[in-house]
């Protein structure tokens, strides 16, 4: 797993990458924010749809109001 940090607009965001799949059940996830939080200090990530994930949905802005799209995604 790689971890990029990016910053955009102000906002620090972790762009995640893998040749692996990332997620594969709930503790899996948790993991890997939880990772990401220690190692980037993101809240936000990015990560491939290859990591396991299917879009099920999307919203134009993220939960503080700001314009970054969000993907709603779940477990493939």
């Amino acid at each position: 797993m790689n971890i990029r940090k990016i910053n955009e607009n102000g906002v620090s965001i972790a762009y995640v990458t893998s040749d692996e799949k990332l997620i594969t059940d709930v503790q899996s996830a948790i993991d890997l924010m939880a990772t990401v939080r220690y190692e980037a200090d993101c809240r936000r990530i990015i990560v491939n749809k290859s990591a396991g994930f299917v879009q099920i949905g999307r919203s134009e802005f993220d939960g503080s109001g700001n314009p970054f799209p969000l993907l709603h995604l779940e477990i493939s």
